[in-house]
């Protein structure tokens, strides 16, 4: 793979170096460089930095906090500006165009968690193309036929990104008869099985691909649709590196909140340039994924956490976590509603089957 760090990565650097207290003392590499002389930022790099990471110029009020789910550690938040808002739903659009979706079809990104709002960002360049991120949790609460109806209408003709599991559990649901056809289903998040990956294109009867991406990066690379496991690197979205295995991510537009060098948790290796899908872009397998948290039962089971999204859903509270105790013992932290919408936090522990 090149070795060459290209215009972006130098601007981005630069911009960090200025404008980010945390990286105040970095020194600005020569273009035939590369960043092995750079720290790899950790997760834990990242909670302890806190505010230092982030930038001291743009306007925080129109920043965006998103916040990892924690399936895979204790959840982070990071802060992004508009152009890596704006550059993944064009990467989304371009991927889906490779399907044969054309137009403005609309895009619909599809959680399952604790009651909370759902919310519709407009494409900032004016056409109308929209990324709605729907929280499904008081769809769910609906009887079969009502949810089934709902769901129907707004997906038919549509982009949906969602998490395997989440898809997985809409395939449940929806049962043999499936839904409507979208126009087009992107996975990212996790791992998908391949059995679980043909009960999604069974139940959805449409095109299904995947995305390799992080909540605190944004999409890092798209599924090439000729090997299996492989991924070619979205370029104008991060510099990747792959380090004894360790993939490191540098998002390049993201300039309220620059990680440099972020471990992703993932391994992967290089594939040979000249992919037989025609794309040019770098491309890497993946040999091993962050996987959701298990839980362990009394006689030594696992158990998803993601298993327990159906029960979660259904109760009245914005946060839950859950850690395990011992064999067979979890501690559920959790924060109730309450009428001035202010938050009450409360602890239990309980036996698991």
């Amino acid at each position: 793979m090149p070795e060459e760090l290209s215009e972006k990565v130098l601007e981005l650097l630069a911009y960090a170096r200025e404008n980010v207290p945390h990286y105040g003392s970095i020194p600005v590499p020569s273009p035939k460089g590369n960043l092995s002389g750079f720290p790899i930022l950790e997760r834990a790099d990242i909670q302890r930095a806190g505010r230092s990471l982030q930038s001291l110029s743009g306007d925080p009020d129109e920043w965006l906090a998103t916040s990892t789910s924690g399936t895979t550690g204790e959840p982070l938040t990071v802060f992004f500006d508009s152009p890596p808002q704006a550059l993944e739903i064009r990467i989304i659009l371009r991927l889906a165009k490779r399907f044969g979706v054309d137009g403005s079809p609309g895009i619909l990104h599809l959680t399952l968690h604790a009651p909370g709002p759902s919310q519709a960002m407009v494409s900032p360049w004016g056409d109308e193309n929209i990324l709605t991120r729907w929280n499904l949790a008081r769809l769910w609460q609906m009887d079969d036929r009502a949810f089934t109806g709902r769901l129907e209408r707004a997906v038919v003709g549509r982009i949906l990104t969602a998490k395997p599991s989440v898809f997985g559990l809409l395939a449940d649901r929806l049962g043999d008869r499936g839904t409507s056809a979208p126009a087009a289903l992107l996975m990212s998040g996790e791992m998908c099985p391949p059995d679980l990956r043909r009960k999604i294109e069974e139940r959805f009867h449409c095109p299904v691909s995947s995305l390799y991406t992080m909540a605190e990066v944004g999409i890092v690379a798209t599924e090439c649709p000729t090997v299996a496991n492989a991924y070619h690197c979205e370029q104008e979205s991060c510099h990747i590196e792959i380090l004894d295995g360790d993939v490191l991510v540098t998002p390049l537009t993201n300039r309220a909140m620059p990680l440099i060098r972020y471990r992703s948790g993932d391994q992967a290796r290089w594939l040979e340039s000249g992919c037989q899908c025609g794309r040019t872009a770098p491309v890497f397998e993946l040999t091993s994924a962050r996987s959701p948290r298990h839980l362990l039962t009394a006689d030594g089971g696992l158990v998803a956490i993601s298993t327990f999204m159906k029960t979660m859903i259904s109760l009245p509270v914005n946060r839950i976590s859950l850690a395990q105790q011992g064999p067979g013992r979890v501690r559920v932290d959790y924060r109730l509603f309450d009428l001035e919408g202010e938050g009450r936090r409360r602890g239990l522990t309980r036996e698991s089957p």
